[in-house]
């Protein structure tokens, strides 16, 4: 039996209808999902920025050189599953930043301002691309090592030290090897 054309049409435009249909879809939900990732990396640029702020200002209102103060902080793993980084950007003019960003989709990032009241010092934010070496003793007898991102098996400090001027970051906690 010969098939009309208007069936091979007709099947061809269904599938194309089918295809855009799905494409559609997962555009969306990928929108959406980009979306919820902003927010949640909005809440820990804000939370990391709010401790960093509060533990700058500790040391700047010290008034005592060579002081250094870490504070505890507890950062999700993943952000919906993935990956993120933690930057650390000083803006000339602009101020001091904590920006959050996919791994695998720098464009999908959130800001967050960092409070700072300092009077007579400079802060220099520190973070990975100094060496990633261990840089000082903690409390509980660890090492802080700057860092940007997230690690299984590490506590995370933020940190500030003073000496002619105000150095401060996000750092990880690498227990002692007793």
């Amino acid at each position: 039996m010969p098939v009309s054309i208007t069936h091979v049409i007709g099947t061809v435009a269904l599938l194309g209808m089918l295809i855009a249909v799905g494409f559609a879809f997962s555009l969306i939900s990928s929108v959406i999902e980009a979306d919820l990732m902003k927010g949640q990396l909005g809440d820990v640029a804000e939370y990391v920025a709010l401790n960093l702020g509060e533990v700058i200002s500790l040391v700047d209102a010290s008034n005592y050189p060579g002081v250094t103060m870490t504070k505890a902080i507890e950062l999700p793993e993943t952000i919906s599953g993935k990956s993120y980084n933690i930057m650390l950007l000083n803006q000339t003019g602009l101020g001091c930043y904590v920006q959050a960003s996919m791994v695998s989709r720098p464009d999908v990032y959130a800001r967050s301002l960092i409070p700072l009241n300092i009077t007579g010092s400079g802060v220099w934010l520190r973070d990975e691309t100094v060496q990633d070496e261990p840089w000082w003793p903690t409390p509980l007898g660890g090492t802080v090592i700057p860092t940007n991102g997230t690690s299984a098996g590490f506590r995370y400090l933020v940190w500030a030290h003073w000496q002619t001027e105000i150095e401060a970051g996000l750092g990880r906690e690498k227990p002692s090897a007793g």
